[in-house]
């Protein structure tokens, strides 16, 4: 009994710190941009327990995410644009946390589905229809929005009554939401949707002549095409024809027109004009004469590490930090190729100095450079990986943990504080 009695004291203590921790961090996130204010009170809705707070931060999320800086996710069109070391390869890393306009609100729409499916759906109406424009040939990037279509899936799955069940009413939203296709790339989220969803045969029926229709007319732009589609078999649109093929067959469906209307889509796009391989325009990184120094001294650092006693090495780095410090200013790469190539090499070289005074001094060095940098505002997704990657870089060591943790907390700016402490609260995957 005694033990019990402990063990509700302490929960009726530490309850009330941690959601006024909450409180507290919600208003911390206001000061964050639009897109990472919102990822934060998503996240702190996910921690709340009271459903009007939590219904409240989810509304704001929501509102906040409309002014993102990108309002679709971004996925390479073209191989090079995977390229790690390059200004397109660290936007798709960035976003895969889902800082764009419509991951944000469909984020907010699935969370909401656990408080009112009726006030989920509204949400899910708001969200602007998808414009989403042709690419040229020096485009590199595509927009993906995947993350659309699934949330029309969960709000189908879970949110209607049995009486709007009986209705038809998530057939509706089914219908209504392939109506909107206008892009190659809405094809194969919106497929894989119509085949997850738990219809009767005549509503699948349904929406295979919907999407039928939407291909049938659908013109592509060559690095769309190829980069969903192409002449390969095990292409993901391709396949996905092929699995949903299979699917009206097994419900006695005929495949028909859904075949058909595909072939339509590729035979349309045999006879338009293609792309020369060379002419997306892709930033790689250290190419210039400018930068090709700092990359080339930083592998030298990490082979000397080996090779020099530990005060010959430190000289050697603090040459370097030198040398980078004075290249931020003397270079002719835009903003933020110049942010992201310098936050590379800040990191690279915390990863390779042993734990100590020099490796504090370079952490305190990354922290200043990142809460001054104008990336916060230009580039808030790019930026926030930046600072999560620092947060997570020394997690094999507490004490290198506890370091960073104090060197944010005193020369960070708040929303790094506000990353901080979220990461803190979140549970890892």
């Amino acid at each position: 009994m005694l033990a019990v009695s402990i063990l509700v004291c302490l929960a009726c203590i530490v309850a009330p710190t941690v959601a006024s921790d909450l409180v507290a961090l919600a208003d911390l996130a206001e000061s964050a941009p639009p897109e990472l204010a919102a990822d934060a009170l998503i996240k702190i809705a996910d921690l709340t327990p009271d459903l009007k707070p939590k219904r409240a931060h989810l509304e704001r999320a929501f509102q906040l995410a409309g002014a993102a800086k990108y309002s679709v996710n971004q996925v390479g069109a073209v191989p090079l644009a995977f390229d790690t070391d390059s200004d397109s390869g660290l936007i798709q890393a960035s976003l895969t946390t889902g800082l764009d306009r419509l991951s944000l609100q469909s984020r907010v729409v699935k969370a909401m589905l656990a408080i009112d499916k009726k006030h989920a759906r509204d949400l899910l109406l708001e969200i602007p229809v998808l414009q989403i424009a042709p690419l040229t040939c020096k485009d590199a990037m595509r927009s993906a929005p995947d993350g659309l279509y699934e949330t029309v899936g969960a709000v189908i799955e879970s949110g209607f009554t049995p009486k709007e069940l009986a209705e038809g009413k998530p057939l509706q939203l089914a219908e209504d939401s392939l109506r909107g296709i206008g892009s190659p790339v809405q094809l194969l989220p919106s497929l894989k949707m119509i085949e997850n969803a738990k219809l009767p045969t005549a509503g699948l029926n349904a929406l295979i002549t919907l999407w039928a229709s939407a291909a049938a007319r659908m013109s592509a732009d060559d690095h769309t095409f190829t980069s969903t589609t192409a002449a390969d078999t095990n292409a993901p649109l391709t396949a996905e024809v092929t699995n949903a093929a299979d699917l009206c067959r097994s419900r006695g469906i005929s495949d028909a027109a859904l075949i058909a209307a595909f072939n339509a889509y590729l035979e349309r796009h045999r006879n338009s004009s293609r792309c020369e391989e060379t002419t997306a325009q892709v930033v790689l990184w250290w190419t210039k004469p400018a930068d090709k120094p700092i990359l080339q001294a930083l592998k030298d650092l990490r082979r000397q590490s080996k090779e020099l006693t530990a005060p010959e090495w430190e000289a050697k780095a603090r040459e370097f930090l030198g040398q980078l410090d004075r290249w931020h200013g003397d270079h002719d790469d835009s903003q933020a190729s110049a942010f992201f190539q310098t936050s590379f090499a800040y990191y690279g070289l915390i990863d390779i100095s042993p734990p100590g005074k020099f490796a504090d001094s370079v952490i305190e060095s990354y922290v200043s450079f990142l809460s001054r940098s104008p990336a916060e505002v230009t580039n808030p997704p790019e930026w926030a990986m930046m600072v999560n990657r620092l947060i997570h870089q020394r997690q094999s060591s507490r004490a290198d943990k506890r370091s960073i943790q104090r060197v944010i907390g005193e020369r960070g700016d708040a929303v790094m504080t506000l990353l901080l402490r979220l990461d803190e609260l979140t549970p890892a995957p």
